[in-house]
């Protein structure tokens, strides 16, 4: 029997990779407005103030992004119990 293939998951049902997604969640919208800002800055010559706004929405976007991953959503149904 090869056990190379078996699921790497924990005890508690979770995988260490995880938290690799969850880090790419937060890098990757981060950068895309840094470089995205940037790009747009140069094209338009207005350095540094578009690089700034799309690092703030990358971020904002990124940690949102990374909180509804992280927290569960609240109960959806009528009544206000779920």
């Amino acid at each position: 029997m090869n056990h190379k293939n078996e699921d790497k998951r924990r005890p508690d049902g979770s995988s260490p990779f995880q938290f690799v997604g969850l880090g790419f969640e937060l890098v990757v919208p981060l950068l895309a407005g840094l470089f995205g800002g940037q790009w747009l800055d140069r094209r338009f010559g207005t350095a540094p103030w578009l690089l700034l706004a799309g690092v703030i929405v990358g971020a904002i976007s990124g940690f949102l992004s990374l909180y509804r991953r992280i927290v569960p959503p609240k109960g959806t149904g009528r009544g206000g119990t779920s």
